[in-house]
């Protein structure tokens, strides 16, 4: 299992990745590494919420664990 999921984590990114390329106009993205406010700006339009809201959703401690 120990290894099962970075494998599963890479075969992810390499979908997202091709799925970004395409340049669609529904494109949204998070990102761990990336600023609070731009990951909250991305999923309050996805989702059509207020980004107040947002923002506790994206500051989980746990929202990106394997």
């Amino acid at each position: 299992m120990v290894k099962l999921l970075p494998s599963i984590r890479n075969d992810l990114k390499k979908e997202i990745d091709s799925i970004g390329d395409l340049k669609l106009e529904f494109d949204y993205k998070i990102d761990e590494k990336g600023p609070v406010q731009r990951n909250a700006d991305e999923l309050s339009r996805f989702a059509d919420i207020a980004v107040e809201e947002v923002l506790d959703i994206v500051t989980l401690d746990w929202i990106y664990s394997d």
